[in-house]
This record gives C-alpha cells, structure tokens and sequence, in this order.
C-alpha cells in the first residue's frame, strides 16, 4: 500500500523582517522565481560540452494577499521605510510540514502593488526581490 503524505496550507510559514504574514488570498499565492539558470552550457563542433556554473541566487518572490488583509499595511510600511531610509529586511518561508526553506538576508519590495477595487474581493501581489535567496525545496514528511 502507498504512503500518503500531506500539504496543509497553514503549516506554510512566511516571516518578513519581524512580521508572520497571513490573510493569503486562494489559489497560488506564493511565487518563487529564480532570475538565472544556475547552469549555462555550450556544446563545441566536436561534441565537447562546457559547463558554467553562474554565482546568482538572485530571485523573486510574489506574495498574494487579499485586499482585506491588514498585513497589506505593514507590507506598505515597509516598503516606504526602505525606499526612505534603506532598510532592507530578512526573508524566511518554511514548510513545517517538510523541509522546504527559502532565506534571504536582505529583502526588498520592488513597488507598490497595482490596485483595483470591485464588486467581488480583490488581491494585492507584492513582489519581493531577493538577491540572494537560498533555497532547499523538499517534499512532505507528513
């Protein structure tokens, strides 16, 4: 018999700078997306191949929130303090399901998110740019 395991939404931790984000919007609303292949490769006239490995993590992770959510405000408040001040701030998103981790050291929101309002509940996507985001993309263990 197979062995079943298990992704539980909730057990997905999100931390920037000091705050625990919540009020997620349904569907996909985290994005993680890596500037550059980690590998380029060439291959010769002869078959011979050569292999450069690239020294960028840079990355983009887009977070999707709901427009009620009142972590949309402190998003705000952080991007305002950094364009104002420099003031950059850790990034942590954990399974605690799995081992799954992305950490960055100095994350930063890139711009003010678009915003439309409507009859039915909007989203609000953030895009925070990482220039170094270390990553470890595992399976479930429950």
């Amino acid at each position: 018999m197979a062995d079943s395991k298990t992704f539980n939404s909730s057990d997905l931790i999100v931390v920037f700078g000091a705050l625990h984000l919540t009020g997620f919007s349904d569907g996909s609303y985290i994005e993680i997306t890596y500037n550059n292949p980690w590998w380029t490769h060439k291959a010769g006239a002869d078959g011979e191949v050569a292999s450069v490995r690239s020294n960028r993590l840079d990355a983009n992770v887009k977070f999707t929130l709901l427009q009620t959510s009142m972590d949309n405000d402190a998003l705000m408040a952080f991007l305002l303090s950094d364009f104002t001040a420099n003031t950059p701030l850790p990034l942590l998103i954990k399974d605690l399901n799995g081992l799954t981790l992305f950490e960055c050291a100095k994350a930063r929101i890139d711009k003010v998110p678009d915003t439309a309002y409507s009859t039915d509940p909007t989203d609000r996507e953030w895009n925070i740019f990482c220039p170094r985001l270390i990553p470890f993309v595992g399976g479930n263990l429950v």
